[in-house]
């Protein structure tokens, strides 16, 4: 069993495909016995025997019945940050600032929303050293389903397509051909996921099966991170980028919490650790390290410091053990690796030992 003992808030903007998935892969964590606690915002539908909907005015679709409790927590989100996606961040945020969680994530999607700059600035706030993490899925998280079968690079318009008729919304379930307005998956990511023979609609609604699609989870977070790679010279801001998702970076957290405890960093940003400043790059196959001693003091990097880790959260500790002196022309050391020397061993991401079974690490 883990030793792991925390407790993670991850507040969704969807209240039913993306609280239905993570809570999926909550219950992997429980059948491992793994000790952390997840919390899921809102809460997952048909989570609990005996959850309520109701009919939403002036719509086909149910909304779940909330609790008393869970709608006074919902309303403590301060007027200030009720818009969207500012008030995923918001909410996620307070549960720092209470110190009732010990890590906590905003999972929304690019959509129409108008403050994704102030959503950012927002969570890169700092709660007593601890950030919000942000998964965020351009156009919509079912891009992240998508890439469980294909490397789509697509800049879909939307997660689904929608005609309006007399002013109200006819929803058609795009892929099927069964609408006069199907789109065949062209402009829409769930029309490309059912058109291409992927997956298809669960019971006349936009929601696929977990267990058909989370077998390739692997080839998803790879295609994610090799997508991510091609803005590398882009200069805009991730929410400005179309495709995207960021999404993998939770899933691979939890998909390994039996291993280790994953916390994520950028890999163009320094990192103090104790007495070293660490920074990375890479050219084409070789990585570059560059450890700054922040104090003239002899110092000892040993092998478990800094890692590789594969798409199994396999740790490659490639660094011998060094010692360094006094010396003030000693102060920054540089460390050349070639990726490819590597012996059946693919590394995906870089990372540094941050305490007992938790590294911070950042794609490669």
């Amino acid at each position: 069993m883990s030793s792991f003992n925390k407790n993670i808030l991850i507040v969704c903007e969807g209240t039913g495909t993306e609280p239905k998935y993570f809570q999926k892969l909550n219950d992997r964590l429980i059948e491992k016995g793994i000790e952390v606690q997840i919390t899921i915002k809102p809460r997952p539908p048909e989570l609990e025997v005996g959850n309520q909907y109701e009919k939403r005015t002036g719509s086909k679709r149910r909304a779940l019945i909330l609790s008393e409790e869970e709608k006074k927590e919902n309303s403590l989100v301060e007027d200030e940050y009720k818009a969207q996606p500012v008030a995923y961040v918001r909410e996620a945020q307070l549960g720092l600032i209470d110190a009732t969680f010990d890590e906590t994530w905003a999972i929304y999607d690019k959509d129409g929303h108008p403050k994704h700059k102030e959503a950012f600035e927002l969570a890169y706030k700092d709660i007593d050293g601890k950030y919000v993490n942000i998964g965020i899925s351009c156009i919509a998280f079912e891009f992240w389903i998508l890439l469980h079968f294909e490397a789509s690079n697509i800049a879909f318009e939307r997660a689904m397509c929608r005609t309006v008729n007399d002013g109200k919304k006819d929803y058609h379930f795009c892929g099927n051909k069964t609408h006069v307005s199907d789109c065949d998956g062209d402009n829409c990511v769930c029309g490309r996921i059912v058109a291409e023979g992927y997956l298809n609609y669960l019971k006349g609604k936009k929601d696929f099966s977990f267990e058909d699609y989370h077998i390739n989870v692997n080839q998803a977070i790879i295609r994610a991170i090799e997508l991510k790679k091609t803005y590398s010279q882009n200069k805009s801001p991730i929410y400005d980028l179309n495709p995207i998702t960021t999404v993998y970076r939770l899933v691979y957290k939890l998909l390994h919490l039996d291993k280790i405890d994953f916390i994520w960093f950028e890999f163009s940003e320094d990192q103090n650790i104790g007495n070293f400043r660490i920074s990375f790059e890479r050219n084409i196959e070789i990585l570059i390290i560059r450890i700054e001693i922040l104090q003239i003091k002899t110092e000892i990097i040993n092998t478990d410091l800094i890692c590789l880790f594969d798409i199994d959260a396999n740790l490659n500790e490639f660094i011998p053990r060094h010692v360094f002196g006094r010396g003030e022309n000693d102060q920054i050391h540089m460390i050349e690796f070639d990726l490819s020397s590597i012996d059946e061993f693919k590394p995906v991401f870089v990372g540094y030992k941050k305490s007992f079974n938790s590294y911070c690490i950042t794609e490669l």
